[in-house]
């Protein structure tokens, strides 16, 4: 969980930041720049109250691997429409938002997984003992 949770911060840090870059690189536009980056951050703040739904209705396992999935597919499609030189707005403002539906869902999947992952802690003397 540790390693696999490292990776996922660290692509996820990293993001803006690239994508910052190859916008501007390609487009040279302030504004095509900020729409990309929108496109990212809006879904997340419209979208995790039902994140946070589907996540205590279906299995928080099955909700991380498909979120998942879909953020590694979002992002490798971005990588190739910039790398490929076929730089599209529309496009990535699309995969971007798409991108950011799936941390609606894998955020609040990721807080309620942990207590499933996390055996209770138990003392001679009961749960909540105090010494």
């Amino acid at each position: 969980m540790f390693a696999g949770r490292l990776v996922s911060l660290l692509g996820s840090a990293m993001t803006p930041v690239a994508l910052s870059l190859s916008v501007l690189n390609a487009s040279n536009s302030a504004r095509d720049m900020g729409a990309v980056l929108t496109a990212n951050t809006v879904p997340p703040i419209a979208f995790t109250l039902a994140g946070g739904v589907v996540g205590d209705r279906f299995s928080r396992r099955l909700v991380l691997l498909v979120s998942h999935l879909g953020a590694a597919v979002t992002q490798a499609a971005v990588a190739f429409l910039l790398l490929s030189g076929n730089y599209d707005l529309g496009s990535l403002i699309l995969l971007e938002a798409l991108n950011g539906t799936t941390a609606a869902f894998t955020n609040p999947a990721l807080r309620g997984i942990v207590p499933d992952l996390v055996p209770a802690f138990r003392s001679a003397s009961g749960p909540c003992s105090a010494r």
